[in-house]
């Protein structure tokens, strides 16, 4: 078993290593998987029972960790939604394709930039080998370059066939109904509160109550309609990332409170997502896999998350704040109810599906990432020996083995758990 990092402890200086280019296929199908990612916003390490939280009720997600394999080192590649999204989309840090921004970490809805459309993401690398794609949900990568509708840097220009609901950014406190900002100003803030369905606005201010069982209506509906051919899928909830928020479905349903209702939330979304696999006779032949952008927002207190014994919060590199859950589910193929301590890394994504699939990257490319095949189906061990954190273009951390150095943090304050425990007193 893997030591917990250590920041105290220094680090060996280490050559950045350049990754694959091409990718080829070492486990066999008998057709060609199918691929479905399931994103939560801001849900801690520590935020689901399988992961050690000692309130937060037995649900589907543990269910979808008893039926699979669940990552105890893996990472986001940064800690806060836009680099973090990119990266797993793309393969590759955000640094090497000028996706950095000194002012700011992540888009706001009046940004001007996003996501390079240079850059070749996972849904087209699954395009070219005869995928059907869809995405819904959060999406943070970007809206309008040129004026102020041209939806420029929404997700229908990434390789997506498909763009259900979509959140261009985050239910933002600004939005939410019961929240002191709307108390202050009398309503919404308009600039942020708004959803499309594809590149069309249909809600300002956006509606939040019923929004994931909506988002999950439409995967269903998808996974159905493509059930005949191979698919990648992308689920991005807006939960549990503050305003928190469930339907009454959910509402009550947890000692925790609402943020323990908006987890549940989640992972009933996930539930019915395995249900359907199961139901069309899909699971053996699609595998799924749930994270969380980031770690969780301590700052919020309750509705805030947990990130266990780990140091850190959002925003920061201790490993409260990129250090993430993580459940790989194709029952069959993957073990039930095994668990790794192999290190892995959100970049290591795309790289894991193409060798699946066949698919490859243009020649040149540089990925960041490395395949998992040789962990979830082989029982074998991560390529992946070192992990780099990067925040904008500097190297924060690295992770090396069982210990970790921390060159830097964000000028963000830092929130030590005594000051925390004076933010948030029990």
């Amino acid at each position: 078993m893997s030591q917990r990092p250590d920041h105290r402890y220094g680090a060996t200086v280490i050559t950045c290593i350049l990754f694959i280019q091409t990718l080829t296929q070492s486990y066999e199908f008998d057709k060609k998987p199918n691929f479905i990612i399931l994103l939560a916003d801001d849900m801690g390490y520590n935020d689901l029972y399988t992961f050690g939280h000692p309130s937060q009720e037995y649900n589907p997600l543990d269910t979808m960790a008893s039926k699979g394999m669940s990552w105890r080192n893996l990472y986001a590649s940064d800690s806060l939604c836009t680099p973090s999204r990119a990266a797993m989309l793309t393969g590759r840090l955000p640094a090497r394709y000028g996706f950095v921004s000194e002012s700011t970490r992540t888009l706001h809805p009046n940004s001007k930039s996003g996501l390079p459309r240079t850059e070749v993401t996972l849904a087209h690398a699954l395009q070219n080998v005869g995928y059907s794609t869809g995405y819904i949900g959060k999406w943070h990568l970007g809206i309008n370059r040129y004026n102020n509708s041209d939806g420029y840097y929404l997700p229908h220009n990434y390789g997506f066939h498909y763009v259900g609901l979509t959140l261009p950014n985050s239910n933002e406190l600004s939005c939410a109904e019961d929240s002191d900002y709307i108390a202050r100003v009398g309503g919404p803030d308009a600039l942020y509160c708004f959803l499309y369905d594809s590149s069309e606005v249909i809600q300002q201010p956006v509606q939040f109550e019923n929004l994931t069982e909506a988002m999950t209506e439409q995967a269903l509906l998808f996974i159905e309609q493509n059930q005949q051919r191979p698919f990648f899928l992308q689920l991005s909830f807006p939960q549990p990332h503050v305003s928190v928020y469930s339907s009454k479905t959910y509402t009550g349903t947890s000692r925790r409170g609402l943020y323990g209702d908006a987890i549940n939330e989640v992972a009933g979304s996930t539930g019915r997502v395995l249900g359907l696999l199961d139901q069309l006779g899909l699971s053996r032949d699609t595998l799924v896999f749930f994270t969380s952008d980031n770690g969780a927002w301590l700052e919020m207190c309750s509705e805030g998350g947990n990130n266990g014994a780990f140091d850190g919060t959002k925003g920061q590199f201790w490993e409260g704040g990129i250090r993430v859950p993580g459940i790989f589910w194709m029952p069959g193929r993957i073990p039930a109810g095994s668990h790794t301590h192999e290190l892995a890394s959100h970049l290591d994504i795309l790289p894991t599906f193409l060798e699946m699939a066949g698919g490859s990257v243009p020649p040149g490319t540089i990925l960041d990432g490395h395949s998992l095949v040789n962990v979830l189906f082989e029982d074998g061990t991560s390529d992946r020996k070192y992990n780099f954190i990067y925040c904008q273009q500097y190297l924060f951390a690295v992770r090396v083995g069982s210990f970790k150095v921390v060159y830097r943090q964000h000028s963000m304050e830092a929130i030590s758990r005594d000051a925390l425990g004076s933010l948030c007193p029990e």
